[in-house]
C-alpha cells in the first residue's frame, strides 16, 4: 500500500479546519448562552419580582391573572366561573391598553417627562380608588396619598366565596364595578357602591389590587388604618366605626422597576363642616395627616365634581395649594380664578367646553377666555379625560409653583 504525501497533507488540513470549526462553534454557543443569560437578567431587573404572598395571590386571582406557583388559588383557577371572568378581564384590559393606556403614556411622556421620572410624592384628593389613572402619569412616585367617599373595603380572600353561585356572582359584580373606568376613565361613586356592596370584593382595596398587579407591580403588605384628629394613622385589625377616627388603608408595594412605594387611601367627607349631603366631616384628621406627611407633591385632580369651587371646601383647596409643587387638573378640580399668577406658572392643554349638564351652575369665564385667546398654541389631548367623554372635548391645566 503506497502513501501519497498530498493525501496526508489534505487530511491533516481537514482535521485542523474541523478542530477550528468546533472550537469556534463552542465559543459561539458559549456567547449565545451568555447573551441569553444577560437578557434574562436585564428582563428580571426591569420587572418587579412578584412576592408569592397572600396579598399577591389574592390580587392575581381578582385581576384574572394566573398564579406564579402552585398554591391554594391554583385549584380555583380551574373553575369555569373564574375562567370566564379571566377572559372578560383580559379582553377589557387589552382594549384599555390599545385605546387609552398607550396613547396616554406617550402623551404624558412627551409633555411631562421630567415630572414622570421623579420619585416625588403624588397627592390625589377626591380620587376614590382611581390609582390607575394617576399611575399613567406618575409611575415612579415614592408614595401616593388619595382620598374619597368610596369605602376602604376589606382585605379580600376570594377563596371564602364557597356558596352555590357565590363565586360567579361576586366576580360578575366586581367586573361590573370596573365598567365605568373601562368606558369613561373614572369611577362613579353611586355605581361603585351599588355594584361592589353586593359582593365580598368591596371597596377600594380589591380594585387597587387589580390595578397594581395588572400594571406589573408587586404587593408587599396591606394594612387597615385609623386616623385620629391629630393626624396620627394607626394600624388596626378592624376599621373604626365612629365619628372620631377616619378610616384608611396603606398598601406597600414595589414598582415594576423594583423600587418600593406606598399607596395610602382615606375614606370620608372633606368638607369644612358637617352637611346633610355627606354627613360628618373628617377634614381635621385628614388635614393634619397631609400637612405632616405630604411635602412638595405632584397633585392631580380629575372628575372632582367641582367641589373646590364651593366655599365649604375651602380647607381642602388651601391644603392642596400648600402641599403641592405641581398640579395637573381638569376644569372640575382647581378653580382657575383662585390661582395666584405671581406664585404659579400655568400651562393649558386641550380645548375648553362648558361643564356637562350635571354641573350647569358652574361659571368659568376666565378659563374660557384664556383657552379662546391662545387656542392656536394650546396642545391638544389625544384621549378623553374628566367628564367630557368625547375625544377632542377634554382639557387639562398644569400649574407649577414658582
Amino acid at each position: 500500500m503506497s502513501f501519497n504525501p498530498k493525501n496526508i497533507l489534505f487530511s491533516t488540513a481537514l482535521l485542523i479546519i474541523a478542530a477550528i470549526s468546533c472550537n469556534n462553534q463552542s465559543k459561539n454557543t458559549e456567547k449565545e448562552r451568555a447573551d441569553s443569560l444577560a437578557l434574562a437578567q436585564k428582563q428580571k431587573e426591569t420587572i418587579a419580582p412578584f412576592a408569592d404572598n397572600n396579598f399577591n395571590m389574592a390580587a392575581r386571582y381578582i385581576a384574572g391573572l394566573n398564579q406564579l406557583s402552585e398554591n391554594e388559588f391554583s385549584a380555583w383557577e380551574k373553575k369555569p366561573e373564574w375562567i370566564a371572568y379571566k377572559n372578560q378581564m383580559d379582553s377589557a384590559w387589552e382594549k384599555l391598553e390599545k385605546t387609552r393606556f398607550n396613547t396616554m403614556e406617550q402623551w404624558y411622556e412627551e409633555n411631562f417627562s421630567a415630572t414622570r421620572k421623579t420619585e416625588d410624592q403624588v397627592y390625589y384628593p377626591f380620587s376614590g380608588p382611581d390609582w390607575l389613572n394617576i399611575y399613567q402619569i406618575y409611575p415612579n412616585a415614592s408614595s401616593y396619598v388619595m382620598a374619597g367617599l368610596e369605602p376602604v373595603g376589606n382585605i379580600p380572600n376570594p377563596t371564602s366565596m364557597t356558596k352555590p353561585n357565590e363565586l360567579a356572582n361576586n366576580l360578575n359584580g366586581f367586573y361590573n364595578g370596573f365598567r365605568t373606568i373601562k368606558e369613561w376613565g373614572y369611577y362613579v361613586t353611586s355605581y361603585m357602591g351599588k355594584d361592589l356592596n353586593l359582593t365580598k370584593l368591596k371597596g377600594v382595596i380589591p380594585i387597587d389590587y387589580l390595578f397594581m398587579v395588572r400594571m406589573g407591580c408587586s404587593i408587599d403588605k396591606v394594612e387597615l388604618l385609623s386616623l385620629d384628629s391629630t393626624g396620627k394613622a394607626s394600624v388596626v385589625t378592624n376599621l373604626p366605626n365612629d365619628k372620631i377616627n377616619m378610616r384608611g388603608c396603606r398598601i406597600a408595594f414595589h414598582h415594576k422597576n423594583n423600587t418600593p412605594a406606598t399607596l395610602t387611601y382615606f375614606e370620608g367627607n372633606l368638607e369644612d363642616m358637617d352637611t346633610k349631603a355627606y354627613g360628618h366631616t373628617y377634614i381635621k384628621n385628614y388635614e393634619n395627616y397631609v400637612r405632616s406627611n405630604v411635602k412638595n407633591a405632584n397633585a392631580y385632580l380629575k372628575a372632582a365634581s367641582y367641589l373646590l369651587y364651593n366655599e365649604t371646601f375651602s380647607k381642602s383647596l388651601y391644603l392642596l395649594l400648600d402641599v403641592s409643587k405641581t398640579m395637573l387638573t381638569d376644569e372640575s378640580g382647581v378653580p382657575y380664578d383662585k390661582i395666584d399668577r405671581s406664585k404659579w406658572d400655568i400651562s393649558l392643554y386641550g380645548r375648553y367646553f362648558k361643564p356637562t349638564k350635571d354641573f350647569t351652575w358652574i361659571s368659568q369665564p376666565a378659563l374660557k377666555k384664556d383657552y379662546s385667546t391662545d387656542s392656536t398654541n394650546i396642545k391638544q389631548i389625544p384621549f378623553f379625560t374628566g367628564y367630557h367623554r368625547v375625544l377632542g372635548q377634554s382639557n387639562l391645566q398644569f400649574y407649577r409653583k414658582k
